[in-house]
């Protein structure tokens, strides 16, 4: 789709929606896979996560949610591409029982920890 700029009547190139807004695939594992290609409309809800690995699509315009849930292991890998950016700062991952919400669009990552899981003092 083209649009025409009301200041220097230049037409330009944008990117239109394609399909119906707001409809998401939902995704469960409750075995967390070692790898997963993120997919654009797509939510993920992962439990039980000890080391995982998330790739992008090929596609540079992509939104999804994930829900992870950390393992009561002492030691987690979590892995987005390098040349993924982010808002805020890289979470704990080695917090055990801890469950996270992760906002993904056009590879840029908001991270939320929402459970703080009991610790034993």
């Amino acid at each position: 789709m083209k649009i025409k700029d009301a200041v220097t009547g230049d037409w330009q190139e944008v990117i239109a929606l394609q399909g119906p807004p707001g409809i998401f695939t939902r995704n469960t594992y409750t075995e967390s896979p070692t790898t997963i290609t993120l997919a654009d409309a797509n939510e993920y809800y992962l439990t039980n996560v000890s080391n995982i690995e998330f790739l992008c699509p090929s596609n540079q315009y992509f939104e999804c949610w994930v829900t992870l849930t950390l393992s009561n292991e002492a030691d987690h890998i979590i892995a987005f591409p390098e040349d993924m950016r982010q808002i805020g700062d890289t979470p704990n991952w080695n917090t055990p029982g801890a469950t996270f919400e992760i906002s993904i669009k056009d590879k840029i990552a908001i991270f939320k920890k929402v459970v703080e899981p009991n610790v034993a003092t």
